[in-house]
């Protein structure tokens, strides 16, 4: 599996595992075919949680593409650093629709800080 320029394979044994545990089905639509095993928390922030089982879960390929967007969104919304600290389960928590009221939210006050030189 190629990603963000490196190459990171899964041992066969634990793609395995992990699919089995997700019954060889996309964890977010369901789908069946073209699947992957996706590291949660990418090895290249978490390389600790590459063979952690809390850290895969099965995808179908535009599932995955999405979560690399988010995943992309998050980290330059967030910091990596902040992503960094969290658990995989945490991150699969966090609410995109509020994660992005919060960033609206600070580009209006930043707006409104130099319109009105506050």
């Amino acid at each position: 599996m190629k990603n963000w320029g490196y190459t990171f394979s899964i041992q066969a044994w634990l793609r395995k595992q992990v699919l089995t545990r997700d019954w060889w089905q996309c964890q977010d639509c369901g789908e069946t075919n073209k699947i992957y095993v996706h590291h949660i928390l990418p090895v290249r922030l978490r390389p600790d949680l590459r063979f952690d089982t809390e850290n895969l879960r099965t995808v179908c390929m535009p599932c995955h593409m999405k979560a690399h967007k988010r995943i992309d969104f998050l980290e330059l919304q967030m910091g990596e650093d902040a992503i960094k600290s969290m658990a995989p389960r945490e991150f699969l928590k966090i609410d995109d629709l509020a994660m992005q009221k919060k960033i609206d939210d600070a580009r209006i006050e930043e707006i409104t800080r130099i319109v009105f030189r506050r």
